[in-house]
């Protein structure tokens, strides 16, 4: 290694520690805090659109079953009655309607699939968020009761001066 790239590495160490000292740890983590929360209430947005996707899915769902039982009564119809042609468009709009049918049930069970995910994300991240609360809280706590035992200088030199009296009152009285 040579000298100038030993002292290139030098002086980003330096830089960096300085980077270091320079940021607060708790205004990070402030910060870190909020943009969990943001994330979490876009995931929470998210999930109410997934929500409401596979609640229309499922209403579409219903309503393609009501027109799917209207159109076999209508076929049974057709075939008692012996109208074949009529009852060749109805075979032709009853396998529409169940491939369309088809379809739709496997798009319910992919928003299914997503809104089960996207749940237990949010569970997961709300937890963090939540212990991540916690630890600032304790933090907090802890730094104020550090605050009060910080000793300070004149809180040693009233020690100082206590003990020389002490030891004066035990070197006089013998």
């Amino acid at each position: 290694m040579t000298f100038l790239s030993r002292i290139g590495r030098l002086l980003r160490a330096d830089v960096h520690a300085l980077l270091d000292q320079l940021e607060e740890p708790k205004l990070i983590l402030d910060q870190a805090m909020r943009d969990m929360d943001e994330a979490l209430q876009h995931e929470r947005r998210s999930l109410t659109d997934a929500r409401a996707r596979l609640a229309r899915l499922e209403e579409r769902h219903t309503a393609l079953s009501h027109h799917l039982a209207r159109t076999r009564e209508e076929l049974d119809t057709c075939l008692a009655s012996e109208s074949l042609y009529l009852a060749r468009e109805l075979i032709r709009k009853r396998l529409q309607l169940d491939r369309e049918a088809e379809n739709l049930r496997a798009d319910i069970d992919s928003a299914r699939a997503s809104v089960v995910q996207k749940e237990a994300q949010v569970v997961r991240n709300a937890e963090r968020l939540a212990q991540m609360q916690l630890r600032r809280e304790r933090a907090a706590s802890s730094d104020n009761a550090c605050d009060h035992a910080v000793i300070t200088d004149a809180d040693v030199e009233i020690a100082l001066l206590q003990a020389r009296q002490e030891r004066e009152s035990r070197c006089v009285s013998p």
